[in-house]
């Protein structure tokens, strides 16, 4: 299954066509391997030169405040 995500956000980043969302909403339960896909993509971006960005939250770490 991963490797299904991997190759769907890959297509989707690749996808010159201009009405394709400019972001990929990647969720699912806790402890589903989405940051590491997100992590294995960005690798991905940076290795092949596009310029791409991942952001990661926790619920647990709503009050913390990084400047």
């Amino acid at each position: 299954m991963r490797g299904e995500v991997l190759v769907t956000i890959i297509r989707w980043i690749n996808d010159p066509d201009p009405n394709v969302p400019q972001i990929f909403y990647l969720h699912g339960k806790a402890g589903k391997g989405k940051s590491a896909i997100a992590h294995t993509i960005v690798l991905w971006c940076k290795n092949t030169g596009i310029l791409g960005s991942c952001f990661c939250f926790a619920h647990n770490r709503q009050t913390e405040h990084l400047e």
